[in-house]
């Protein structure tokens, strides 16, 4: 079974200009019993999923390629003179690294090296949290 025209264009909306259901409703006329109906129909639903994996896909590949820069942002802002600004960037880079390692590893020739003053903060940091 396929959706209806209705329901192609309700999802358009819903996903092209800005998600939100209530104004979708409005704009077709669509009583709220009827958008429940939508959303526990096989089609709708996996049509729905399809669309919002979609996004997800783009959302993920705008974030990689923005990736390194936010990196060498925070390696950064590891040597800054306010102690606090410091430490938070040590420990967001700690953080990413540690989301980082769940998926496969880049080879080892594509790491970027730290310098020597930024692996000290970050142990220091590190030890802070282990006391605490």
């Amino acid at each position: 079974m396929s959706l209806t025209q209705t329901q192609n264009d309700a999802l358009d909306e819903l996903y092209t200009n800005g998600g939100d259901e209530l104004a979708v409703q409005q704009k077709f006329n669509i009583k709220r019993h009827v958008w429940q109906k939508w959303l526990e129909d096989y089609y709708f639903t996996v049509e729905m999923n399809r669309r919002h994996d979609s996004l997800q896909r783009q959302a993920d590949t705008m974030l990689a390629k923005f990736k390194p820069m936010a990196l060498a942002v925070l390696m950064s802002l590891c040597q800054s003179q306010n102690e606090e600004i410091s430490r938070k960037a040590c420990v967001e880079l700690l953080y990413l690294k540690s989301q980082g390692e769940q998926k496969t590893p880049l080879p080892q020739e594509q790491h970027e090296d730290i310098s020597d003053e930024t692996a000290s903060k970050i142990l220091a940091v590190l030890a802070e949290e282990k006391r605490e």
